[in-house]
């Protein structure tokens, strides 16, 4: 099976936007991680499937594990990340998550 296309910056800076807005709903009010991910993906057209959503959110957990920042523990680190999708995850950060 052909391996995906690298991520673009546009999907990252999606898949960053989303994790942080799960991350805010499970501390607010509770969510569905499942129904989250489906519901993110039909609303921004992703390509991508539900599986390559999940491994990207542990990618976002890694780079946030790394600063010693709290994650999704749903979504345990997973190493091996684009260096650009580290560079957005830090500028998140930076902003603010809200």
């Amino acid at each position: 099976m052909p391996r995906n296309k690298p991520w673009t910056d546009e999907e990252n800076d999606k898949i960053i936007s989303a994790y942080f807005q799960l991350s805010k709903l499970l501390k607010s009010e509770g969510a569905n991680i499942s129904n989250f991910i489906k519901s993110f993906i039909e609303k921004e057209n992703f390509t991508r499937t539900k599986g390559a959503v999940e491994r990207k959110f542990s990618n976002i957990s890694a780079v946030l594990d790394e600063v010693n920042h709290e994650y999704i523990s749903s979504f345990k680190p997973l190493p091996h990340y684009q260096s650009s999708m580290k560079k957005k995850v830090l500028e998140k950060l930076n902003q603010g998550t809200d």
